[in-house]
């Protein structure tokens, strides 16, 4: 017979591979409550697979908690253009046929694509 493999926790941990530091520390410090407690257990274990220590995963989410927007349920909100945290909200035009400015639109957009949208 086969061997039972749980395919849901290899993807989950390849999926973890691919991140980026900031990014994995973006969910766990902030994006942590609506991970399953085995997404909290295969975070924790890449984290300290990378040497990102309880001293690093703090002073992380000191520098980034006051820059963030929130809900008003107090969650992090993310980027419109990828899942890293919202720290800005900027003006954006929807165009018609690519050139006219019709409708302005606030989007949340993390540092990257704040920059990218102005």
């Amino acid at each position: 017979m086969f061997a039972f493999t749980n395919e849901p926790d290899e993807k989950r941990k390849n999926h973890l591979l691919f991140l980026s530091d900031e990014e994995l520390l973006d969910r766990w410090s902030f994006f942590s409550e609506g991970l399953t407690a085995d997404g909290l257990r295969a975070c924790e274990e890449e984290l300290d697979r990378r040497n990102l220590t309880a001293a690093h995963r703090a002073e992380f989410t000191d520098i980034w908690s006051d820059r963030l927007w929130r809900d008003p349920q107090g969650h992090a909100r993310t980027c419109h253009a990828c899942q890293r945290v919202a720290t800005q909200r900027n003006w954006v035009f929807r165009r018609l046929f690519k050139l006219i400015p019709v409708l302005p639109m606030r989007l949340l957009a993390c540092d990257q694509h704040g920059r990218q949208s102005r």
